[in-house]
């Protein structure tokens, strides 16, 4: 079970969309787009944390009345690969 300050986004598609350069700028790992494709083998979580507004935390139903505005998110990249 995550804490409850926690946000599990999964990130799915087919290959070759651009999910773990989504992935990667969201969790500010990196910003930079790589010229060489190189597959995610299976499943990669990044985690990092973000400062809400109490608006936009009312968007989300399990944040609705928490007593927080920052919430650790952990993006997990699914590989696209069928394997």
């Amino acid at each position: 079970m995550l804490p409850n300050n926690t946000l599990k986004i999964i990130v799915c598609g087919p290959q070759r969309v651009g999910k773990t350069v989504l992935s990667n700028t969201i969790s500010e790992f990196s910003n930079v787009v790589p010229t060489e494709y190189k597959p995610t083998a299976a499943l990669r979580i990044l985690e990092c944390e973000r400062e809400f507004t109490e608006e936009q935390l009312k968007s989300i139903p399990s944040f609705k009345g928490k007593n927080t505005n920052k919430v650790k998110i952990q993006l997990w990249d699914i590989s696209g690969d069928k394997k």
